[in-house]
């Protein structure tokens, strides 16, 4: 006769993760080794478990390698698709060949790389040349980049320095374009839908550059039609660069976890490309 025990686990002490885990700084902070130690400290023969909350992908994962079958209810389309592909990696090839058909992918009579990456143009103030920028810091109340973080291909210079007028005026011309951003907000919440300002909230920690260039790689994945793995795998890349390129990275870099989405008074500003 099948019966259902409710028990409360006391989680016993675990390690910490090992590594970058996606979107781990919004997750619950569940040690590695936790979940497992608490099952064997029941004494049961593995069985049934359910996940009611589905927060985090770890605790399922750890009682599956464990022997027990998991049943999760995770309502979060995000949450569903780490949960899943936690579960079953993808392969290192299916990611490399998402970005290359990304990577050339036309647009305005070029590749979509070389596009995305002149985003993010500075000149190496050692050399001269022309360089992508790895990132942006900007100052939350002027508005504006502050410094430049950079590694020049040509001469080897690597520099955190202060941004030029340059750098600042490209940045500001993206700032003043409200189309990506309109779009964007169609796309998650048209006009009347309840949870519209939410979504606004949420773009707000975007700066105009990021916004522009993450409307112009989902269009693009849009037209691409891959087949489901590599779509699958562009999503994935696609969602890092999300959480990378948004303004919720303070400068200095910290071990904070956000609580609200409100940008630090110094944030880093990623490239786009580069997150990827």
């Amino acid at each position: 006769m099948a019966y259902t025990r409710v028990v409360d686990i006391a989680l016993p002490m675990g390690q910490p993760v090992e590594g970058p885990q996606p979107l781990g700084r919004f997750l619950p902070p569940v040690e590695a080794g936790m979940v497992r130690r608490a099952l064997e400290g029941l004494g049961l023969e593995p069985g049934l478990l359910l996940d009611p909350f589905g927060s985090t992908p770890l605790p399922a994962l750890e009682a599956a390698r464990a022997g027990w079958a998991v049943v999760v209810a995770v309502v979060n389309p995000v949450l569903r698709f780490l949960l899943r592909h936690t579960a079953q990696p993808f392969a290192l090839e299916d990611l490399q060949a998402a970005l290359a058909h990304l990577a050339a992918a036309p647009k305005d009579g070029g590749r979509l790389e070389p596009y995305l990456l002149d985003l993010y143009h500075t000149a190496c103030s050692s050399c001269g040349a022309g360089v992508s920028a790895e990132a942006f810091i900007w100052d939350r109340d002027a508005r504006r980049p502050v410094r430049r973080l950079y590694a020049c291909p040509h001469c080897q210079h690597v520099a955190d320095e202060p941004a030029t007028e340059r750098d600042v005026e490209q940045a500001l011309t993206f700032e003043h374009r409200g189309l990506p951003e309109a779009l964007a907000l169609e796309r998650v919440a048209p006009h009347g839908d309840p949870d519209r300002r939410y979504a606004e909230t949420a773009l707000a920690v975007y700066t105009g550059r990021a916004r522009y260039a993450l409307v112009t790689l989902v269009n693009k994945l849009e037209q691409l039609s891959l087949p489901p793995p590599l779509q699958a795998a562009a999503h994935a890349l696609l969602l890092s660069a999300m959480e990378e390129a948004s303004g919720l990275w303070g400068y200095p870099a910290g071990r904070s976890r956000p609580r609200q989405l409100v940008r630090p008074p110094l944030f880093r500003e990623a490239n786009l490309w580069r997150a990827m």
